[in-house]
C-alpha cells in the first residue's frame, strides 16, 4: 500500500510518503522542483507517484508526531521504520548521513572520507538526493570552507539556517 499524510507545523508544510508503513519520501514544502525531484526519484524505482493515497496511517501520524518533537527541541532519534530507494553509492551516502549525531557539522569532504569516497562532488549529489531531509540530516553538511551552503527543501539556506540552529549550531 502506498500512501501520503500532509501536515503542517512550526518547521512548515511537510508531505510524507510511505509504502506499507515504512516512509519512503518527505517534502518540506516552498523550494521550487524539491517535490518533483523526489516523485522522480521514486519513479525511478517503479514506484508511481499517481498511486500515492493520502491515508493519515498509523505509521504517518508517528512521524508527524516526531517531527512536531522534534520542531520543539526534541533530540530523539528517529526510530520508525523507513525504506530508502537509490544507488547502492546514494544509500551509503545517506546511511552516513543518519548515523550524524545532534552535535555534528560536517562537510562534504569529510563526509566523502567516511563513505570512502574521493569524489566529494559525487557525495554532495548524493546529500542533494536525499528522500527524506531533517530525518536524514543533509542539513548538517556545510562547505569545506564552514559556509552553510545550499539546502534544497523548504526556503533553502534559510531553512538549513532554522534546522542547524534549533539544534544549538550557530550559523
Amino acid at each position: 500500500m502506498i500512501t501520503s499524510h500532509r501536515f503542517s507545523c512550526s518547521l512548515g508544510t511537510i508531505s510524507l510518503y510511505f509504502e506499507d508503513e515504512a516512509l519512503i519520501g518527505l517534502d518540506l514544502e516552498g523550494s521550487a522542483g524539491c517535490g518533483e525531484r523526489l516523485m522522480a526519484q521514486l519513479a525511478r524505482h517503479g514506484i508511481d507517484p499517481a498511486a500515492f493515497r493520502p491515508e493519515a496511517t498509523p505509521a504517518a501520524l508517528a512521524v508527524e508526531q516526531w517531527l512536531i518533537n522534534y520542531a520543539a527541541g526534541s533530540k530523539d532519534p528517529f526510530t520508525l521504520p523507513r525504506k530508502l530507494y537509490g544507488t547502492p553509492f546514494q544509500i551509503s551516502v545517506w546511511n552516513a548521513l543518519e548515523a550524524l549525531g545532534y552535535d555534528e557539522v560536517i562537510s562534504y569532504a569529510e563526509l566523502a572520507r567516511r563513505v570512502g569516497s574521493n569524489g566529494y562532488r559525487a557525495v554532495g549529489t548524493a546529500v542533494g538526493h536525499n528522500p527524506i531531509p531533517i530525518i536524514i540530516p543533509c542539513h548538517r553538511i556545510v562547505r569545506q570552507d564552514g559556509i552553510i551552503g545550499r539546502f534544497g527543501a523548504g526556503d533553502g539556506t534559510e531553512t538549513k539556517r532554522k534546522l542547524l540552529r534549533l539544534e544549538g549550531h550557530s550559523y
